[in-house]
């Protein structure tokens, strides 16, 4: 089982370089709490931003998860570095940082201004069916990630 050292991968993340995979999106004034900065849970609909974009990468999977298999977001964890304020722009970088039998690891970073404001790391499963499990990833599929990802096969 992957475990990465949680201080290590914030280190990596928080610099620009380490993500191959780049949006944009806006500070919308619904981010804003009653503090007058964005809200913790408006982060993880940025780190969403990132995300989504690499899966659309990987293809869409089917809808129907009784006929195939579908990836699902099974674990998010993230450290927030500095507030950000309405109005601006931030900019989510997203790396894979593991791939697994069934999963892979993604890392992601908000930067607004050239700036880290917050890194979060996520674990993405394939699974189908009712109940859900999980289904392996294919040969094709590791590759898909890796060369989307900018990644040698010594990262899994």
């Amino acid at each position: 089982m992957y475990v990465p050292d949680p201080a290590a991968e914030r280190e990596a993340l928080m610099k620009p370089d380490t993500h191959t995979l780049w949006r944009q999106d806006i500070i919308r004034f619904g981010d804003l709490d009653v503090l007058g900065h964005v809200n913790n849970v408006a982060y993880m609909v940025y780190f969403e931003t990132g995300r989504v974009a690499f899966l659309e990468q990987l293809g869409r999977p089917p809808a129907d998860r009784e006929h195939g298999p579908v990836f699902v977001l099974a674990h998010i964890a993230a450290d927030y570095i500095e507030e950000l304020y309405y109005p601006g722009t931030v900019d989510i970088g997203t790396a894979v940082r593991h791939i697994g039998g069934s999963s892979f690891h993604l890392g992601h970073a908000i930067f607004a201004n050239g700036e880290c404001k917050a890194t979060a790391t996520s674990v993405i499963v394939q699974v189908q069916g009712r109940p859900l499990t999980s289904v392996p990833l294919t040969n094709d599929q590791k590759a898909l990630v890796r060369r989307i990802g900018g990644i040698d096969s010594n990262h899994e």
